[in-house]
């Protein structure tokens, strides 16, 4: 399996970054420096706009919903590179039950609700030619992790590497980022329970396996999703052109 400690980007504010390059995908490997991953940029620091300003990124790909973009805007203005507002859902409440749910729902629920809305991640993907693009939501975990995890799978990604990719996350976002979180949830008078503790830190591999599982037994195979969500076969080719190196 790709040895994945060392993507990790370090940017003042932020957990859960990393460069998704170096995890195997057929005879080829996904390219370094090409496509990003994080969680939300309204923590970045001055130093961080800095850091992420040299790092050259041209687009910005925000998972987040309406409201959660206003409540916590991305300190990123100023900086030269375009966000792209691109939310898989308006609200948690149309796709979170209740504090009990397991990841596994949370995941497939998204997709089965939302595939136009993946698709349209992976289009941005696709045709971002040779621009640097980061991927983001609140977490960096669980609408950026199955968005990512969708497009590591269409371009050939090795299982293992995408299983072992998602499960980065928890141990990045354990401590400071999970502990303001908990105790915003504790000031609304909720006392959090192991379920919402995984919730909302957790990043358990066979969260992210099962989901795919779903995938393939329910769609055929991820492929099969992403055309069926409005994907072309024009798409997948110039995803994969992208991101593969060559």
């Amino acid at each position: 399996m790709t040895d994945t400690l060392d993507r990790t980007v370090y940017v003042d504010g932020l957990y859960n970054m990393r460069d998704e390059g170096g995890l195997r995908a057929g005879s080829t490997y996904l390219r370094s420096g090409k496509l990003y991953r994080s969680d939300g940029l309204h923590r970045l620091t001055d130093r961080g706009r800095e850091q992420l300003e040299t790092m050259n990124i041209a687009t910005v790909i925000d998972l987040r919903d309406d409201a959660e973009r206003l409540q916590s805007p991305s300190n990123v203005e100023g900086l030269s590179l375009t966000v792209r507002p691109t939310p898989i859902f308006q609200g948690a409440d149309q796709v979170i039950s209740g504090p009990d749910m397991t990841l596994t729902e949370f995941y497939t629920r998204m997709l089965d609700q939302y595939p136009a809305h993946y698709a349209r991640v992976l289009r941005t993907i696709a045709h971002s030619g040779d621009d640097r693009v980061l991927v983001h939501c609140t977490a960096g975990k669980d609408r950026t992790g199955t968005a990512i995890a969708l497009t590591q799978i269409a371009v050939g990604v090795v299982r293992d590497d995408v299983l072992n990719d998602y499960a980065l996350t928890e141990k990045n976002l354990a401590g400071p980022w999970l502990d303001s979180h908990l105790e915003m949830v504790k000031h609304m008078g909720i006392q959090p329970t192991p379920a919402m503790v995984q919730l909302i830190g957790g990043s358990p591999v066979e969260a992210i396996d099962q989901t795919l599982k779903h995938v393939d037994e329910r769609y055929g195979s991820v492929i099969d999703y992403l055309l069926a969500a409005g994907l072309t076969e024009g798409d997948l080719t110039a995803l994969a052109a992208v991101l593969l190196a060559k």
